[in-house]
């Protein structure tokens, strides 16, 4: 929406994001908040998305400060921002941009996503499984690709409003739809993780892997902002092409 923020609490997402270039020029503030760090950068508002009264009562000090609702759908939280910033015109401009080039991505995707096809989105991370709910990547393959979430993830995550579960190897194939997305980073345990499960025999009584309908992506992805998910129209062809 053209509007750089002075500062944000990167240390916590900078090595998990895809668009780290556009945050060169941002100070990071630290978590929790370095108070002193954002004193001296003198911002003249602070987006917050935590309900913690005592913080907000704190920031408030420093400047305006505007809780937001972090469970609203992207473009709403666009929108929202856009009220408050006075770039309602540019959230707008963007989540059209962003329907145009879903709609020319999908008109050449190869595959031929049907009416009723379920998908699950597994995140491996160091020793544990999640499964996730419409949540990251799961809400650009159920509300922009067409996808529909697994039976037992509507059911046990969507419906209770969970944005993931842990789970064990075990249950694992109750939660798997037709397509399986697999999102994992570099570290050796979660490589080590990750190699564990497709050896495992658990992993080959599953559908999805049986009809070569795994595909892995880096964990970096898994978000539903703005800057990813448009990114991610790009990665999507390649992504559906792997087998």
């Amino acid at each position: 929406m053209g509007v750089r923020p002075a500062g944000a609490s990167l240390s916590v997402i900078q090595s998990q994001i895809v668009y780290a270039d556009l945050t060169k020029d941002v100070t990071d503030i630290g978590s929790p908040v370095n108070l002193e760090k954002l004193t001296m950068l003198k911002p003249d508002l602070i987006l917050f998305d935590n309900w913690d009264v005592k913080a907000i009562d704190t920031l408030a000090k420093i400047a305006p400060t505007v809780v937001l609702n972090s469970e609203l759908a992207t473009f709403e939280r666009m929108q929202e921002l856009g009220e408050l910033l006075g770039k309602t015109k540019e959230a707008d401009q963007f989540k059209t941009l962003y329907d145009e080039k879903a709609k020319q991505m999908k008109a050449k995707l190869d595959v031929d996503i049907k009416p009723g096809e379920t998908a699950t989105v597994l995140l491996v991370m160091g020793n544990n499984l999640y499964v996730m709910g419409h949540q990251g990547v799961s809400v650009s393959l159920y509300d922009m690709l067409g996808f529909t979430p697994a039976p037992k993830v509507q059911t046990d995550l969507i419906d209770k409003k969970e944005r993931f579960a842990t789970i064990s190897n075990e249950v694992l194939p109750s939660f798997i739809g037709d397509e399986l997305f697999i999102l994992s980073d570099q570290s050796q345990e979660t490589i080590a993780t990750t190699r564990n499960l497709m050896n495992s025999e658990v992993w080959k009584t599953i559908p999805a892997v049986q009809n070569k309908r795994v595909y892995m992506l880096d964990s970096s992805w898994n978000f539903d902002d703005a800057i990813t998910r448009e990114r991610l129209l790009e990665q999507i062809p390649d992504l559906m092409k792997q087998k």
